[in-house]
């Protein structure tokens, strides 16, 4: 890392993610006050860049009052610390309709099993989201699995994997 940058760390290198309201984090620099967000869809030029102030967070996500994201489209955010320099852009897409769709009959055939994929099911929730390539979303599904007080080695060997295939 550079000093005086943010390191980010979600979403990144290109990942899909199925929020339109995504949940945005990265790594704190010293002294920071606070940090300033930028938001840009890719496609087509010339957009104006969204730009939020944030106090001294690593995480944040897309408030209601704001559009949400377009499904299929590609964006590119950075956050710049209070005084320094933003730090390079990085780029992810939103879902869109066809893995939407696909997503949502998986997650029912949870359902079919007896299986809420919220709570009971998300472990296995969550493997559906890495065999769909939604590693941002398969991450967090471990981390609420986890919080739940599962900490099987299944779920540190399935972390491992999910993490290591975006780099």
């Amino acid at each position: 890392p550079i000093p005086g940058e943010p390191v980010l760390v979600a979403p990144r290198n290109g990942l899909v993610v199925t929020s339109r309201r995504p949940a945005f984090s990265w790594m704190p620099v010293e002294g920071a006050t606070g940090y300033t967000i930028q938001v840009r869809r890719v496609e087509p030029r010339g957009d104006r860049p969204m730009r939020f102030q944030v106090e001294n967070v690593t995480e944040w996500t897309l408030p209601d009052t704001e559009d949400e994201l377009t499904p299929g489209a590609e964006y590119a955010w950075t956050v710049a610390p209070s005084a320094g320099r933003p730090t390079r852009e990085q780029r992810f897409h939103v879902i869109d309709a066809n893995g939407q769709t696909e997503l949502d009959g998986y997650i029912e055939q949870v359902s079919d099993m007896g299986l809420d994929p919220e709570s009971d099911g998300l472990f296995l929730t969550a493997m559906i989201l890495r065999d769909m390539d939604l590693f941002y979303d398969a991450a967090h599904a471990l981390d609420l699995v986890e919080e739940a007080g599962d900490m099987s080695a299944e779920l540190y060997l399935l972390r491992g994997e999910i993490l290591n295939m975006p780099g």
